[in-house]
């Protein structure tokens, strides 16, 4: 998702002196956003600090159709109804290749799992409609074989916003 903003904070150089100085938070797009933290001379910058700060907040840490579980033995799960995409990588702690579906997809079968808690799935193949409740949403998706995911992106609980993902 682009959105053409560059949003970053600024130090000033003193409490007297309100001026830009040399550290600045800023978000930097890479493969997806991240928080950093620089010290600017001239030129050239000095990486301080990147968020995120465990492997929990990357995006995608688990590969997809994988969730990061910070307090478990194996940091990373696959979701219900998917087995790990490489079982020998995935017992060398590589996750990168993420989860695959236990059964191949059935598009009058198979239906949908719950998960509550997770973060949202990257937003290069999704649709969002600030006007359709979940139901709706729900609807929607059930009628579109390559829809592989759906949600009630409205924080404040009232339901009036979804998003769909598409394989």
């Amino acid at each position: 998702m682009r959105t053409e903003f560059n949003w970053h904070l600024t130090a000033w150089k003193s409490l007297g002196r309100p001026s830009p100085g040399d550290i600045i938070w800023e978000t930097e797009l890479l493969n997806h956003s991240e928080l950093v933290m620089r010290k600017r001379a001239y030129q050239n910058s000095t990486l301080y600090a990147t968020f995120p700060r465990d492997p929990c907040d990357s995006y995608v840490h688990c590969g997809g159709n994988g969730n990061s579980v910070l307090n478990s033995s194996l940091i990373c799960q696959c979701l219900k109804r998917f087995v790990p995409g490489s079982l020998e990588n995935w017992n060398l702690k590589d996750f990168l290749k993420g989860c695959v579906r236990r059964k191949p997809f059935s598009c009058r079968n198979d239906g949908f799992a719950k998960y509550l808690q997770l973060k949202l799935l990257d937003t290069t193949h999704n649709w969002i409609n600030k006007s359709k409740n979940l139901v709706e949403c729900m609807a929607k998706c059930l009628s579109n074989c390559s829809c592989s995911a759906y949600t009630d992106i409205d924080v404040r609980g009232r339901g009036s916003s979804s998003a769909i993902w598409f394989e």
